[in-house]
C-alpha cells in the first residue's frame, strides 16, 4: 500500500490498542513522552544550548552556561538511550511492536526502572533546583509508571495459557518472526 495507508493503518492499530486498555496506554505514553522531551533537551545540550546549570548536578556548566565538550558528548550519547527507553515504554504498553521477545522486553523494562530510580536519587542530591524539584520527581514518576506497567504486563501474561514469549505488538498480537525476519517495525 501507499505510505498514507501504512501510517493510517498503524495509527488505527495504536488507537484501537489505547481504547482497549486506557490505563496501560497512559502508563506507557507518559514515560515515553517524558523520554522524548528529555531526548530533545539532551540534543540541545549537545549542540551547546546555554542551560547547562540545570543538568549534571549543576556543577559542570561553563561560564557561558554551556556544557564542556566531554559533557556535550555524554548528552549526545544519552539521546539514543532515551529514545530506546521510550520504545520500551510504548512496547510494554503494547502500543508499538518490539524486536525483543516478551521476556527480553520485560527484563529491559525492569532495567529502565532501576536506571531511572538511580537517576532520581542523583537528581534529588544535585545542586540545581530544576533537578531537585522537576527532574527528580519526574524520574520517580517515570519509574513508578514503568514498574506498574511491568506488574500489569506480568499479570496479563499469568492469565495467558502457556505464557507468552513471542514479539509483543499492539493489542498483544504476536508478529510472525519467520515472515518478518530482518524487518523491524
Amino acid at each position: 500500500g501507499t505510505m498514507a495507508g501504512l501510517v493510517g493503518g498503524r495509527m488505527a492499530a495504536l488507537i484501537s490498542a489505547a481504547r482497549a486498555a486506557p490505563m496501560r496506554s497512559l502508563l506507557g505514553v507518559f514515560p515515553a513522552a517524558a523520554f522524548y522531551v528529555l531526548a530533545c533537551l539532551q540534543t540541545l545540550l549537545a549542540f551547546g544550548a546555554p542551560f547547562g546549570r540545570y543538568f549534571y548536578g549543576g556543577r559542570v556548566a561553563q561560564d557561558d552556561d554551556t556544557l564542556s565538550a566531554p559533557f556535550r558528548a555524554v548528552s549526545a550519547c544519552a539521546v539514543p538511550l532515551l529514545l530506546a527507553f521510550a520504545h520500551v515504554a510504548l512496547a510494554m504498553a503494547r502500543l508499538m511492536r518490539s524486536p525483543l521477545t516478551d521476556r527480553q522486553l520485560r527484563t529491559t523494562n525492569w532495567v529502565v526502572v532501576g536506571y531511572m530510580s538511580l537517576n532520581s536519587i542523583a537528581n534529588f542530591v544535585g545542586q540545581s533546583v530544576v533537578e531537585r524539584w522537576v527532574m527528580g520527581p519526574l524520574a520517580v514518576a517515570i519509574s513508578a509508571s514503568l514498574a506498574v506497567l511491568g506488574w500489569l504486563r506480568a499479570k496479563e501474561e499469568e492469565r495467558t495459557p502457556g505464557g507468552s514469549d513471542g514479539e509483543g505488538g499492539p493489542d498483544g498480537q504476536r508478529a510472525n518472526r519467520g515472515a518478518s525476519a530482518g524487518a523491524s517495525a
